[in-house]
């Protein structure tokens, strides 16, 4: 089923009633397609959620009012199709960055221009990587040598920041400290019950001069082999700011590009000014694709699961908690038996609206013994009729792999996304001790078949 049209109907009603109340019900209606699936649609050929869409859209109207006419802001705000001069205020602040009253005093431009479907979805087919990532660029870094501070702790959460806080006390002793400069961090796991989290700070040297300067016990110099690596920027460098950065990179970036991760390490690079963090490159260690990923259509069986499903901007650490504390209370731990699944509202940005869920398979001895009373579990299933299936690394939400999918089912004649059932990730375990990179991931989106397939496949 082809669906640019359908969603450029959406588009387009969406701009004749801007400064109405929108119902997504009634832009469903005009799309010819249910809410769930207007929802996946818009996403997966524009690139925004529609309701972020329609925001960007009244914020881009109310910027050219600002500057192009005399009217009162509050007036604007209510044209434009705010509810108040409140929300509208807020929300203006938080996306352009300044008060209505002060973008029209500036020189700033902000603008967020509707949507030509048809030209936009074969601009992504031709670049979609430096249209939807123009800031990203895949670099070889070169062998250099560096003094590294290893940082150990106990404790996982802030363990970067009190790193970057204890080498600048330790190059301030030493008399090294820079009015500006810039380093590398990377993790580490290291062999230690009690300071198992270690994150290492790799300084550069420019030569035998710089070298003296790190003549200490904390420091040790050593050579960075270098390697292939997309580089990502971050101007905010809180930690929900970077966490957002590297998402964006590994779930979001990486599944639509021709890579896949590397073996080397990940890499943060810190710009600092007089002992304070400015901004941050992310590097994610990267590598040309061996083979290409592939996307069938398959029958899947039926399977029974435990169900953790947590709502709200922390739903993934609700859900990993609930999870866990379940599965020791019912001693499976370990089980090897044990399939893990996610899935989550895609095509929702995480917040009050979103949710998120994980689910384990159960051993057939056990399923009937489990309890899952009072611990914010529930039973259900997964699979039971035909799906669109595509293998990938772990890569966080899986964005990426998800947009593919549903670009590919809105792009044939023969298939379309079943939204009466809910698509899953299946994780599977591979060899050796980092499961980051060696496991992979399924993602089943649910299709119904919607005409004859010809002999030749798919």
């Amino acid at each position: 089923m082809n669906t640019n049209a359908p969603i450029q109907s959406a588009i387009d009603y969406i701009e004749m009633h801007l400064s109405e109340p929108l119902e997504l019900a009634q832009i469903a209606d005009k799309a010819y397609m249910s809410v769930p699936n207007l929802y996946r649609a818009f996403y997966a050929l524009t690139g925004h959620p529609i309701k972020e869409y329609i925001r960007k859209r009244r914020l881009s109207q109310s910027a050219w009012l600002l500057r192009h006419s005399d009217k009162a802001v509050v007036d604007i705000a209510f044209e434009c199709g705010f509810d108040s001069y409140q929300t509208f205020a807020k929300m203006f602040k938080k996306v352009v960055g300044m008060t209505p009253g002060a973008y029209r005093k500036s020189v700033v431009h902000y603008s967020f221009e509707a949507m030509s479907l048809p030209e936009r979805v074969c601009y992504l087919e031709e670049g979609e990587l430096s249209a939807r990532y123009p800031d990203v660029k895949v670099i070889r870094l070169l062998p250099m040598q560096v003094a590294v501070y290893r940082h150990r702790s106990g404790e996982r959460e802030g363990l970067e920041e009190e790193a970057v806080r204890t080498v600048f006390e330790l190059l301030d002793r030493l008399g090294a400290a820079a009015e500006r400069l810039r380093f590398y961090g990377t993790n580490t796991q290291l062999p230690s019950a009690d300071r198992p989290y270690g994150y290492d700070i790799l300084i550069p040297l420019a030569g035998p001069e710089s070298d003296s300067a790190f003549q200490s016990e904390a420091f040790r110099i050593t050579t960075f082999p270098g390697g292939l690596y997309a580089v990502g920027k971050c101007p905010e460098t809180t930690g929900a700011d970077i966490v957002a950065a590297w998402d964006r990179l590994l779930c979001q970036w990486l599944p639509r590009s021709a890579f896949e991760l590397g073996a080397h390490p990940y890499i943060e690079q810190y710009f600092t000014y007089r002992g304070a963090v400015t901004r941050m490159n992310l590097h994610l260690p990267v590598q040309r694709q061996m083979e290409p990923e592939t996307l069938d259509t398959i029958f899947v069986k039926p399977v029974t699961v435990v169900v953790c499903r947590a709502y709200g901007p922390s739903a993934q650490n609700d859900a990993d908690d609930r999870l866990t504390t379940w599965l020791i209370q019912e001693g499976l731990t370990g089980n090897p038996e044990l399939k893990l699944f996610m899935s989550y509202s895609y095509s929702v940005k995480p917040g009050d609206e979103f949710w998120y869920e994980l689910s384990v398979s159960l051993p057939d001895n056990r399923a009937a013994a489990c309890s899952t009373t009072d611990s914010g579990t529930s039973l259900g299933e997964w699979g039971g009729g035909l799906y669109a299936c595509a293998t990938s690394g772990a890569y966080g939400l899986m964005t990426g792999v998800l947009d593919k999918i549903h670009r590919w089912l809105y792009e044939n004649e023969i298939y379309a996304a079943d939204a009466s059932r809910q698509w899953f990730a299946e994780y599977v375990p591979g060899e050796g001790t980092d499961l980051e990179r060696s496991t992979s991931v399924k993602c089943y989106v649910p299709v119904i078949q919607t005409a004859c397939r010809n002999k030749g496949g798919m």
